[in-house]
């Protein structure tokens, strides 16, 4: 069966600076594909070395909107690696070509995606492509030709002649990488069920393809639309994209079962039991998906614009679907653009369900769902032993459950049990760290910033004169780790909640007394430290000199001696966004006690002053001196 043959560009007669011929190696929503030189000379060269050998059945060809070539040669290379660095040393073999259209009628707005049928040759591991001049065109304004994506198919060994539609380049560039990930592990397992003949398992798969594939297209057209907004530096608008990729990704893993039926864990009973099929894929957050406004004018070359027409997957195989080239001479031209296909398949087209009853059935399956979302497996019951014997069995499962709305009820329930109380102390305290530790861990950030004000409540008035020292030490060494993990995170929505969810907690009465979080959080950094944990814990430390001061007691965490020694080795850190904190850090503490401060750093001599951060730091600890020198002595 011919299967996606995987390669690099080895050469490239000319590539533009922001569109390398090396964005070729890659697909994805976000691949910006490659650009020749401007004012470049005719040919243009790109040569593929395969990672091995192929005899090669179909080249797939996605070109530019306007920066096309007239007519694309291909030609095959010899069948074995060369250890040669000179490319003009391999022989190549002439194939034929094909012609592109000018894209006239699409105005310049939509891409060619060719699909090339290669006669029988022989293997071979190297693939160059011509290309000859440009169409000419006003958005063309430096005779550029560009190719956005290659796909070369074949197969290593005679085999059948049959294509999954997994290795279609338009799988390839407008699905998220992610979820084409798991579209094949499902490929995979549903192939193993037909041989095992649990075909009502592979049903499901299937289903579950059909409805992942277009989840996948949504979120790559999210994906595009982020990384637009990012280079735009509208950061709202990208922040508004992420959250609503990571909710439809999170609404459809649960809602199609993805982790059953990948059967990770073994083989599951369930998944060959008769039952409801899988729900459509408009099922989740249909709503969210809102179209993009594209512009009318055409963005000069260096710009990268999104597809605006992606190809649409449909359950016949694709050489059905698709027309194609064959590269022989002479060839036919003409434009293979594939035309729009229906959402789903011809069987499905005839079983569609008239608008009047769509609402009641959908409702009922939302139902069945929902309600399979909330159950818990023997395994999750006995983890959660703990908390079920205290809040029952209701409350945890929305802790469980794969709906985010479930977990935000879950820890609003959580959180106004906290405020009434009546029972145990500390057993309800165990409970609820349990459940507020798995809900912090969760990857929707509406639950996460729930768990983290409730966290805050628990530590800041329920643990008051009803949980005992032990408890709620025991409780801090299972929440803390997780929050400085989390402050450690790229997105700062996330780092600044734990930030100050690890900060409202060190201010709590009861945690204050014991001096819990300062002790973690002024422990010494070392060289492997991650540089964001490393920052994050320096600017709490940082925070807490400035809010709660330097202690004198020992067992604070907060002595002059503990946060010298904390601050210096912030110092030897790798990365220097770390060491301008930890500066900051020993600043602070050298207007409490210098001494102490100096007994950390090198002698203050010519010698350590060649070094640019001593040199500062000592220029600051100079300026702290005179200061106290003419406090003591204003005359002086």
């Amino acid at each position: 069966m011919p299967r996606k043959a995987p390669f690099n560009v080895i050469f490239a007669s000319s590539e533009d600076e922001k569109f390398r011929a090396s964005e070729l190696d890659e697909h994805g929503p976000t691949v910006k594909g490659w650009q020749s030189h401007r004012y470049c000379q005719f040919p243009q060269e790109i040569i593929f070395r395969l990672h091995y050998p192929i005899t090669l059945t179909q080249v797939q060809i996605l070109a530019h909107q306007y920066l096309i070539p007239r007519k694309l040669e291909l030609w095959l290379g010899p069948e074995e690696h060369e250890e040669t660095e000179d490319v003009s040393d391999l022989n190549f073999g002439y194939i034929g070509y094909i012609t592109l259209s000018d894209n006239k009628k699409s105005s310049y707005k939509s891409r060619e995606l060719k699909s090339i049928s290669v006669p029988d040759c022989k293997p071979t591991a190297y693939v160059k492509l011509m290309l000859e001049s440009n169409h000419e065109n006003a958005h063309n304004k430096y005779n550029q030709v560009s190719l956005v994506a290659v796909q070369l198919l074949g197969e290593s060994k005679t085999g059948l002649k049959e294509l999954s539609p997994f290795d279609d380049l338009s799988f390839e560039m407008y699905v998220d990488k992610e979820v084409s990930n798991i579209i094949r592990q499902m490929e995979t397992k549903k192939e193993e069920a037909v041989k095992a003949e649990r075909f009502r398992y592979a049903g499901k798969l299937k289903s579950a393809m059909v409805a992942l594939r277009e989840v996948g297209e949504r979120l790559g057209r999210y994906e595009v639309s982020k990384q637009q907004a990012i280079a735009n530096e509208d950061y709202s608008r990208a922040n508004r994209k992420k959250e609503q990729m990571d909710l439809l990704r999170s609404e459809a893993y649960a809602t199609l079962n993805i982790n059953d039926l990948l059967e990770e864990d073994g083989i599951m009973t369930k998944n060959d039991a008769a039952g409801n099929e899988i729900l459509e894929a408009s099922t989740p957050s249909e709503e969210a998906d809102t179209p993009e406004v594209c512009p009318d004018n055409i963005p000069p070359p260096g710009v990268y614009q999104s597809p605006l027409s992606p190809l649409r997957y449909t359950s016949p195989p694709v050489r059905s679907t698709r027309s194609q080239s064959s590269v022989v001479q002479p060839i036919r031209t003409g434009s293979l653009r594939k035309k729009k296909q229906p959402r789903t398949s011809y069987d499905q087209y005839d079983d569609r369900i008239i608008p009047a009853a769509q609402r009641s059935i959908n409702e009922e399956k939302a139902v069945v769902v929902h309600s399979a979302a909330l159950k818990m497996n023997e395994r999750e019951k006995k983890q959660a032993a703990l908390p079920i014997s205290v809040f029952g069995i209701s409350l945890v499962e929305k802790f469980y459950s794969r709906q985010y709305s479930d977990k935000e009820e879950g820890v609003r329930t959580l959180e106004s049990v906290l405020r009434n109380g009546g029972l145990e102390g500390n057993k309800i305290a165990r409970g609820a760290v349990f459940l507020l530790h798995r809900a912090l861990r969760d990857k929707v950030f509406s639950v996460y910033s729930m768990a983290s004000s409730a966290v805050e409540y628990f530590f800041n008035s329920f643990v008051s004169s009803r949980v005992s020292v032990s408890e709620m030490s025991r409780s801090v060494e299972k929440i803390l780790p997780e929050l400085l993990s989390k402050s450690g995170d790229v997105t700062p929505r996330i780092h600044n909640t734990a930030v100050h969810t690890i900060l409202s907690m060190a201010h709590a009465p009861e945690l204050r007394k014991l001096n819990l979080i300062p002790v973690h959080i002024t422990r010494p950094l070392t060289s492997s430290t991650h540089p964001r944990l490393a920052l994050s814990r320096l600017e709490i430390a940082e925070q807490l000199i400035l809010s709660i001061g330097i202690s004198t007691d020992k067992n604070s965490g907060m002595t002059a001696r503990v946060l010298a020694e904390f601050g210096a080795s912030g110092l030897h850190h790798p990365a220097e966004a770390v060491r301008k904190v930890a500066e900051r850090v020993l600043v602070l503490v050298y207007r409490v006690n210098p001494r102490m401060v100096r007994k950390q750093l090198p002698p203050d001599d010519d010698i350590t002053r060649r070094n640019l951060l001593y040199r500062q730091l000592m220029r600051e600890f100079d300026k702290i001196d005179l200061q106290a020198m003419h406090l003591l002595f204003p005359h002086f």
